[in-house]
């Protein structure tokens, strides 16, 4: 007899995939995502990031997109340029990407919002890491990017911080 990879105590296998019912199929259900997929925010407040990198990366001047944030406030993006759009100014990409940001951003819980200062437009690269199904390799991708990951919320807490001298604190 052949026995099927366990991972349970009882025997059986659990997927990291996550179902939602159906909704309009009694009694059935439909993929949503991978729970190894979502982001956990300091808050704990959790999402998926796929249906935003998604909805971000359809812009022909992109190439892919890389939503972070695990274990942060607030999430933010990272912006792989495509060919197409090298010649252009980090600025401009953003100008050009801004109406679909705020879109998404609109039409999302509070807590998947991505901040403006948060958008970080690379360079056109070689692509991010993709399983063989197509879906992106989270860890794998984070790892590569995580020096500019960190800088990006470094710069958010410079730009935040204030000096105040012990009197001006009571004000």
């Amino acid at each position: 007899m052949i026995q099927a990879k366990q991972n349970r105590p009882d025997g059986s296998f659990a997927t990291a995939d996550l179902f939602a019912p159906h909704p309009t199929i009694p009694d059935a259900w439909i993929y949503n995502s991978r729970a190894d997929s979502q982001l956990t925010l300091i808050t704990g407040k959790k999402f998926d990031p796929a249906p935003l990198e998604d909805a971000i990366s359809i812009s022909p001047l992109l190439d892919d997109v890389l939503i972070f944030g695990t274990n942060r406030p607030f999430p933010g993006a990272m912006l792989l340029r495509s060919q197409g759009a090298s010649h252009m100014t980090d600025q401009e990409l953003l100008d050009a990407i801004k109406p679909a940001i705020e879109k998404l951003n609109r039409d999302s819980q509070d807590h998947a919002r991505i901040p403006h200062d948060m958008l970080v437009p690379l360079p056109h690269q070689e692509p991010l890491e993709k399983s063989s199904k197509g879906t992106l390799i989270r860890r794998v991708a984070e790892a590569r990017f995580e020096d500019i990951i960190n800088r990006a919320y470094e710069d958010q807490d410079s730009n935040q911080s204030v000096d105040v001298s012990d009197e001006e604190l009571p004000q």
